[in-house]
């Protein structure tokens, strides 16, 4: 992942500041609509997604379906395996400061699941390995409020990524002769 996002070749001081700027508004943008509505749509593992999106847009990885759909398998391993090992009410790291052994098998496991579902599907998204373990380990709750929210932000994210992908094909396209 690092050679695909990190290049050797040296940056423009342009792109550096337009990539940057551009990743954050994908950030804010996001974290407002959130705000806005009353709802925590600023999950952490978009973060790696927005940088995919704007620093790589021409990786396969980087496809909206790729995005959308890497994360939705995530979610669907991770709640798959907190249900296989029970793990869905030990308590959070983020309370317990520590993982319960069922919830290390079911991040285990839902990584692994994410992994060949991607593959298989052929839609591999690396960033929703994020998403899987943000449920698994209980740091985000695997309420169905919070899985909505998560896709919404993913949607939203998806959709602005995209208006960006197109203005800047636009801008590089040559006029026809």
């Amino acid at each position: 992942m690092r050679e695909e996002i990190l290049q050797s070749e040296a940056v423009a001081e342009p792109a550096l500041f337009w990539d940057s700027l551009k990743t954050g508004i994908l950030v804010l943008v996001i974290g407002l609509f959130g705000f806005w509505n009353g709802n925590v749509l600023l999950i952490p593992s978009l973060a790696p997604s927005a940088i995919y999106q704007v620093l790589r847009p021409d990786l396969p990885s980087s496809r909206c379906s790729n995005l959308i759909l890497g994360h939705v398998i995530g979610i669907f391993a991770a709640l798959v395996s907190l249900g296989i090992f029970n793990a869905q009410n030990d308590p959070s790291i983020l309370v317990a400061s520590t993982a319960s052994l069922n919830r290390i098998w079911a991040s285990a496991l839902a990584v692994a699941m994410t992994v060949f579902l991607q593959r298989a599907a052929r839609n591999f998204h690396p960033p929703a390995a994020a998403t899987v373990l943000l449920l698994t380990t209980g740091a985000l709750q695997s309420r169905w409020s919070n899985v909505r929210e998560l896709l919404s932000g993913l949607l939203l994210m998806t959709l602005v990524a995209e208006i960006f992908r197109r203005f800047q094909n636009s801008r590089v396209r040559q006029p026809p002769r």
